[in-house]
């Protein structure tokens, strides 16, 4: 902004000596063209009247030449104009395009900024996915782990379960078992305790001597 008002201010000076070197030299002229008339006007007076036909045809000379002066005056001042007016739209022009460059640039600024920022979306968005997925697959993975220590775990139970209901089991068939066969061992020897009983009754009926009758 500073540099913007020193160029500002340098231009207004640029002007102001320029336009103070118009009005000098617009002075000297009128100065220059004053002396001459009164030199002139001098020279007529001490000439006198001299020849009127001389006058005359120098009064039309000089009419002529004020007029052809006045002519070259006024293409000049119609030529300065029309550079003048050139120099204006020039610069007009080329404040146009500077104006309509910069407006293209903050444009491009921006779309380059808008395009970075979806740039820097589209990545973040990539990055949390990324991060997302990764904790999915290890939260997964934990899952996985812990359902197999669950079902290795579960097995084990079963196996030991079954292990001891099999033992259990085994406990009460031997049991009902040795029972089984205490009792057929009491039932045989009561059997055969009955038999010897029997038999030894037997024997000794044999061993008796026969009542006679009467």
């Amino acid at each position: 902004m500073r540099k913007y008002h020193l160029l500002r201010k340098k231009k207004k000076k640029k002007k102001k000596k320029k336009q103070r070197r118009k009005r000098r030299r617009r002075r000297r002229r009128r100065r220059r063209r004053r002396n001459k008339e009164e030199k002139e006007e001098e020279e007529e007076e001490e000439e006198g009247e001299e020849g009127e036909e001389e006058e005359e045809e120098e009064t039309k000379k000089k009419k002529k030449k004020k007029k052809n002066k006045k002519e070259k005056k006024e293409k000049k001042k119609k030529k300065k104009k029309k550079k003048k007016e050139k120099k204006k739209k020039k610069k007009k022009k080329k404040k146009k395009k500077k104006k309509k460059k910069k407006k293209e640039k903050k444009n491009n600024n921006n779309n380059n900024n808008k395009k970075k920022k979806k740039k820097n979306k589209k990545n973040k968005n990539k990055k949390n996915k990324k991060n997302k997925n990764k904790k999915n697959k290890k939260k997964r993975k934990k899952k996985k782990k812990n359902n197999n220590n669950n079902n290795n775990n579960n097995n084990k139970k079963k196996k030991k379960n079954k292990k001891n209901k099999n033992k259990k089991n085994k406990k009460n068939k031997n049991k009902k078992n040795k029972k089984k066969r205490k009792k057929k061992k009491k039932n045989n020897n009561n059997k055969n305790k009955n038999k010897n009983k029997k038999n030894k009754k037997k024997k000794n009926k044999r061993k008796k001597p026969p009542i006679a009758p009467g």
